[in-house]
């Protein structure tokens, strides 16, 4: 019995502690990118950017960013009611913005997938979280369409070649990813593959539907892209709106690699590194921070209280759920 006991001990110490890591080292990594690049420029040079912003230009980019976010929780109500599930606008953009700070807090999309609990009743498990990963390659690969339009428009040879390639791998991955719960090697997973992958199926015979997932998501990189131009502004560069196209695609995929909290210090080093020649160290810095804080730390914080409210609702739900007796019947 205590051999048992202590293994469980084991168990639960090595998954507590897999957590703390998951959190703890990309948090670490972050504080020191950030102190790094601040040890970079001046103190003073840095503070009087701020201190000769032009607000309407950062009130402009701050609402064009945080207003995207209502684009793509309409896209997620697509997606969930592709499964006639008929689950409605307003449920759904209380879930994603209860889901915000989770999304934000775990590095590249893992947080996203948090999303699948929210209607796990409604849909199940396993066809919501394979919604959620169809959304997440539809992200990437208008990102990378973008990346291959500028590599277009800058004469980039291998922009063109490497984000081609991507975009055909990952278009045909989409249309063909149901056919792998066929696959006779996987048999004894035959059910769970084919309920993971009904959304790409959906996505497939649902052709209106896809195209306007697209376009939602094609909006939400298009505010990203004018939060950094008009940013740019706001600090006092005059950066062209075609550079910005060009280049922040390619800072975007940076922040992506999962070394630092909301790729907070990977996305500013790549800023600072690609816009070197468009503007000062110290304004480049004053933009990448202006977006992490404003759409990665404070939206997350304002909305907060939704997730405590949400996921209290979700656990008291589940309880009663599980309850063999009515509990009304105890008082």
């Amino acid at each position: 019995m205590l051999q048992v006991s202590a293994k469980w001990y084991n168990l639960l110490t090595m998954k507590r502690a897999r957590r703390i890591t998951q959190v703890g080292l990309p948090l670490l990594v972050t504080i020191v990118l950030v102190t790094v690049l601040l040890r970079q420029v001046e103190v003073a040079a840095f503070a009087e950017t701020f201190t000769n912003v032009h607000t309407h230009w950062l009130f402009l980019a701050v609402a064009i960013l945080w207003s995207a976010h209502f684009v793509v929780a309409y896209r997620w109500k697509v997606v969930l009611n592709l499964f006639d599930a008929g689950i409605r606008y307003r449920q759904v953009l209380l879930a994603y913005f209860a889901n915000l700070p989770i999304s934000k807090l775990l590095p590249l999309y893992s947080g996203d997938f948090v999303r699948a609990y929210y209607f796990k009743e409604e849909i199940g498990l396993r066809k919501n979280t394979g919604g959620v990963l169809a959304e997440t390659i539809i992200d990437v690969l208008v990102l990378v369409a973008f990346v291959f339009l500028s590599g277009i428009l800058a004469g980039n040879v291998w922009f063109i070649l490497l984000s081609g390639l991507t975009l055909v791998i990952g278009v045909v991955f989409m249309h063909q990813a149901h056919k792998l719960a066929q696959l006779s090697l996987l048999h004894r997973i035959h059910d769970h593959l084919e309920h993971f992958f009904q959304a790409f199926l959906l996505l497939k015979t649902h052709k209106r539907a896809t195209i306007f997932i697209v376009v939602c998501t094609t909006v939400m990189w298009v505010a990203t892209l004018l939060f950094t131009w008009f940013a740019f502004h706001a600090f006092g560069a005059d950066v062209p709106l075609g550079q910005v196209f060009l280049l922040q695609p390619l800072v975007i995929f940076i922040g992506l690699i999962p070394i630092t909290l909301s790729g907070i210090g990977t996305r500013e080093s790549a800023m600072v590194v690609l816009y070197a020649s468009h503007a000062a160290s110290p304004t480049i810095l004053a933009v990448g921070f202006s977006y992490s804080v404003l759409g990665m730390i404070l939206l997350p914080l304002l909305v907060s209280p939704i997730t405590f409210v949400t996921w209290r609702r979700i656990l008291m739900r589940r309880q009663s759920l599980e309850l063999p007796f009515d509990a009304n019947k105890l008082h």
